[in-house]
């Protein structure tokens, strides 16, 4: 399944790109997905946490669905927003 990450702000910097797509097996969870951005996006960036992030799916907050153990589907639409900024 195909699974779109918005990236929002410093994320949008560090990742070189607005939009990332990635393909993931069925039965996927947010918690998956996060394992597999650090791995290819985030990899030498270390404060790239899940709790250091807002984590939206399709538009709701993760914490109202199932947390990291959200299941993902086929053209979900994943936002990463960072919860801490410069001043």
């Amino acid at each position: 399944m195909i699974v779109i990450v918005e990236l929002i702000g410093t994320l949008r910097t560090l990742a070189k790109a607005e939009r990332y797509r990635v393909e993931l097996e069925e039965g996927a969870t947010i918690s998956t997905l996060m394992r597999r951005l650090r791995a290819e996006l985030f990899a030498d960036k270390e404060h790239v946490d899940e709790s250091n992030l807002l984590i939206m799916t399709n538009g709701k907050e993760i914490s109202v669905l199932n947390g990291l153990q959200t299941g993902l589907e086929n053209n979900d639409i994943v936002t990463l927003i960072p919860v801490s900024h410069g001043g």
